[in-house]
């Protein structure tokens, strides 16, 4: 919790999780959690004191280390990065906040050692930080309202400089 100072609060510790990882909230009372060890994610819903409730936990295994994560906007969909199987998942998240597989993207192709994700504004495109050793890169693909390939369309990947050591990845609108 944030207080009015800025000032950070702790109103709730995760005690089913045995990775948590990274996470994205989906609205004012529900976030996800990316579990590197699960392998896979998690809902909860938050009350109006902070604390959490489970909802739902969903494997994505056999993949491995479900670290990043991104949501749509409008609360339907949240992607994890599989960082150890080079692989990005897609959960649709159901009216009563739970969550289901709805299948895996292999994207070794395009970069090994996925270390972040984010969805542009629009949520047209998501963008994958691969940051393996002598490949690092970004990697766009086009979001689909389809089930097939996790929902996403490979479009390719640029180049990072050599000697780059990138740890991050945020999309804003309106940049030139």
């Amino acid at each position: 919790m944030v207080k009015p100072n800025g000032r950070l609060r702790l109103r709730h510790q995760l005690s089913d999780q045995r990775g948590p990882f990274a996470v994205s909230p989906v609205d004012s009372e529900q976030l996800i959690v990316a579990d590197a060890r699960l392998p896979g994610a998690s809902s909860y819903a938050v009350g109006a004191d902070g604390s959490l409730s489970p909802i739902t936990s969903v494997s994505n295994s056999p993949e491995r280390a479900a670290c990043w994560i991104a949501a749509r906007s409008d609360g339907t969909r949240v992607w994890v990065s599989n960082t150890g199987t080079n692989s990005l998942s897609l959960y649709t998240i159901g009216a009563d906040g739970s969550l289901n597989l709805q299948g895996t993207h292999a994207t070794a192709a395009y970069g090994r050692t996925p270390f972040e994700i984010a969805l542009d504004p629009g949520n047209r495109f998501l963008y994958q930080l691969n940051v393996g050793a002598g490949n690092q890169g970004i990697h766009a693909l086009r979001v689909t309202e389809s089930s097939q390939n996790a929902g996403l369309a490979d479009i390719g990947t640029i180049g990072l400089p050599a000697g780059s050591s990138p740890i991050g990845l945020v999309v804003a609108r309106g940049l030139k």
